[in-house]
């Protein structure tokens, strides 16, 4: 009966020792999953700064372009304007 009894304390001892690498695992995990959500939030933070930068840059390329479309088409105006006086200067 001892025998019966120290196998079954043996069993019991391998069985808590599996539990217990068991939650030394799940808490690493937790841990790692911790970080991980941290790092992204700052990642997260940095692409939207990033992202807030970049619209910054393509709204001042769009008004710039803008910018110079409406001057071209001011020029072409003043060109025309320009050669309807030279014609007429010239019949005179």
């Amino acid at each position: 009966m001892d025998r019966i009894r120290g196998v079954y304390d043996l069993n019991n001892l391998d069985g808590k020792f599996i539990l217990q690498a068991g939650l030394s695992k799940l808490t690493e995990a937790k841990e790692i999953v911790a970080q991980l959500k941290e790092d992204a939030a700052q990642q997260e933070s940095k692409l939207a700064e990033k992202q807030s930068k970049a619209n910054a840059a393509l709204e001042l390329i769009t008004k710039t372009m803008q910018s110079a479309s409406s001057q071209k088409t001011e020029m072409e105006s003043l060109k025309g304007t320009i050669e309807k006086e030279s014609e007429a200067l010239s019949i005179r």
